[in-house]
C-alpha cells in the first residue's frame, strides 16, 4: 500500500490550487488529480497527476463527485489535505 501524505496549503490571494481533478476507474474510486498547471501551488509542493486525494479539510474523498471535491478545493483559504502517491510520506506546508 502506498504511504499517504499530508499537508496544509494556505491559497494566497489571486493564486489556484492549480490542477484538474477527475474519477477513477471502478478498480480505484475516489478524486485523482488529472493535470497541473505549471507554477502552479499544487506544481510547488510536487503533486502530479495520478495522486488521489484522499480528504480535504476532514471530508472523505473517496465518495464525492468531482463537482463536489471542486467546491471544496475552491471554498477555503486553507486546504488540509492527504494524499496518496508512490514514494515517500512526508508532510509539505506552502504559503
Amino acid at each position: 500500500m502506498k504511504p499517504d501524505i499530508k499537508m496544509v496549503l494556505s491559497m494566497p490571494a489571486g493564486k489556484s490550487f492549480g490542477c484538474s481533478i477527475c474519477t477513477g476507474t471502478a478498480q480505484h474510486s475516489g478524486i485523482f488529480i488529472d493535470s497541473i498547471r505549471p507554477g502552479s501551488l499544487c506544481s510547488e509542493v510536487g503533486l502530479e497527476r495520478g495522486d488521489q486525494i484522499l480528504r480535504v479539510n476532514d471530508v472523505p474523498f473517496d465518495e464525492v463527485t468531482v463537482a463536489q471535491a471542486q467546491y471544496l478545493l475552491k471554498s477555503e483559504e486553507v486546504l488540509h489535505l492527504t494524499i496518496r502517491k508512490g514514494g515517500v510520506s512526508r508532510s509539505i506546508t506552502a504559503q
